[in-house]
């Protein structure tokens, strides 16, 4: 019976070819979008994970609570911040620790002859490269030993270098910062984005003992940047950080900790999930269509089961009873959403690998999209047929032979 019904139905729909493809547009649409939403969002979500994973998973940031800083504000004299002095205790007390530096930043008015640029120093021990994988294209990194002297030297990003020597090399040359003299040593490769998300191509780092003495004249560091041994000890690097400042500091007046710890992989996670909230949104506002895409089903329904009242009474004459006439409507409708649910996933799928082909991203399928678009056409033929299969089944017999 529900072979025959789904073969009747598919008669009836090619037998009216025009009206069964306007009725299924709003379908075609809404599947389609669903489609190209989902998986646009899946290639998102790839590259942006494959960029993160590729900087490094295993990195750990320690800064000062927010609740230190607002006390900071609050009690002069009783604020607490993280120092020098504690970037030398993680590297040598917590073994799950392979680096550790202090980074300290402050904007500046970088200068060398008439030239001038805004831009950010980092004051950084030498460890701090290993730590954001840096490497010079052309030049050296500062060494421990130009940390430990606390030399005048600096190495500048790619951006900063193309500003403040444009047309020049700028090895050897004497850029004034705050009024201190610091000789570029090194040019930064280009990067794209720090582990932080800040601007890579843009900063002039120097070492961290040159940045306390000469630009700061603080004991403290802005905070403290940690690379984990490796990424299956990063929680035993974050329990080691946490029970070494505790014993250094104490709670505040709360009892909460002065400092909080994060790790790339948070970070990760956090951005993660704002993605998915923007996909989810996104696919909400294309199931809009599905839903229009109903209405006009039950419409076109609502329109074949008046134009079929005779077909009704015949059937019901030679012993069709009423649920038979309601299955046949809601298999039809069924039918009409599912026909138009493959033809938006087809459409998506080839919209969406034109759109990943021309901006050569991986070409990226989801099989949950696919399970959602056509479990949603089912659904949608199923309430929206339901009324018009109803209204059929409730056909008298005998009045319906009487139509005409």
């Amino acid at each position: 019976m529900l072979w025959l019904n789904i073969k009747i139905a598919l008669q009836a729909l090619f037998v009216n070819k025009m009206r069964s493809l306007l009725t299924m547009l709003g379908i075609i649409i809404g599947v389609c979008s669903v489609i190209i939403m989902i998986s646009l969002g899946e290639v998102t979500r790839h590259n942006i994970y494959k960029q993160w994973a590729d900087l490094g998973t295993n990195t750990i940031y320690v800064n000062n609570s927010q609740e230190a800083r607002t006390g900071i504000q609050r009690i002069q004299g009783t604020r607490k911040y993280l120092q020098y002095d504690d970037v030398t205790a993680i590297q040598e007390e917590c073994p799950s620790v392979l680096y550790a530096s202090p980074v300290s930043t402050t904007p500046v008015l970088a200068v060398y002859r008439d030239q001038n640029w805004n831009t950010t120093i980092y004051g950084v021990s030498d460890t701090f490269f290993a730590i954001e994988n840096l490497e010079t294209e052309e030049g050296r990194l500062f060494s421990d030993r130009d940390v430990d002297n606390s030399y005048k030297v600096c190495v500048i990003a790619k951006k900063s270098a193309e500003n403040l020597f444009p047309g020049e090399n700028p090895l050897g040359k004497i850029i004034r910062v705050k009024g201190v003299p610091l000789t570029v040593i090194g040019v930064l490769k280009e990067k794209g984005q720090s582990k932080g998300g800040a601007e890579a191509e843009d900063k002039i780092l120097i070492p961290s003992t040159t940045y306390k003495i000469y630009i700061d004249g603080s004991r403290y560091v802005g905070f403290i940047e940690v690379l984990a041994q490796s990424t299956l000890s990063i929680g035993a690097a974050c329990d080691e950080i946490r029970g070494l400042l505790r014993e250094r500091y104490k709670k505040s007046e709360s009892g909460a900790d002065v400092f909080e710890i994060k790790t790339l992989l948070e970070l990760l996670k956090s951005a993660q999930a704002s993605l998915g909230m923007i996909a989810l949104f996104l696919v909400f506002v294309s199931s809009i269509s599905l839903i229009v895409g109903g209405i006009g089903i039950m419409n076109i329904m609502l329109v074949s089961v008046t134009e079929r009242i005779r077909e009704i009474g015949v059937r019901m004459a030679i012993g069709a009873k009423g649920r038979d006439i309601m299955l046949q409507f809601l298999v039809e409708s069924v039918v009409l959403c599912m026909v138009g649910g493959l033809i938006g996933l087809t459409l998506g799928f080839l919209i969406t690998i034109a759109i990943e082909t021309a901006y050569k991203w991986p070409l990226m399928f989801s099989f949950s999209a696919v399970l959602v678009s056509l479990s949603f056409s089912v659904a949608v033929g199923v309430i929206f047929g339901f009324f018009p299969a109803l209204k059929a089944s409730r056909l008298d017999p005998i009045e319906a032979l009487k139509s005409e």
